[in-house]
């Protein structure tokens, strides 16, 4: 009966384990790493933004830049053939 008295009253293994705080690496502090985790996803997650941000303003300019060498290039056409348009009537008058 003494036997059946000292097991109640003595821990088991399973229960020392809960009992103390948590050993080894990484131990304790579990809601520390989470927030540095969340952090390091926000900061990535901004530097994708401003990444993608700049990478459409560079487009944009590309794209202005396109536009803008097509529209000469057709003004220039226009204007040769006003030019080629005024020779010919220069030369049909003479």
């Amino acid at each position: 009966m003494l036997v059946f008295f000292l097991n109640i009253a003595s821990p088991q293994q399973g229960d020392l384990r809960l009992s103390g705080p948590p050993s080894g690496q990484g131990a304790g502090g579990g809601a520390r790493t989470r927030d540095r985790g969340k952090k390091k996803k926000k900061k990535k997650k901004k530097k994708r933004r401003r990444r993608k941000k700049k990478n459409d303003k560079e487009g944009e300019e590309e794209e202005k830049e396109e536009v803008e060498e097509e529209e000469s290039e057709e003004e220039e056409k226009e204007e040769k053939e006003e030019e080629e348009e005024e020779e010919e009537e220069d030369y049909t008058r003479t």
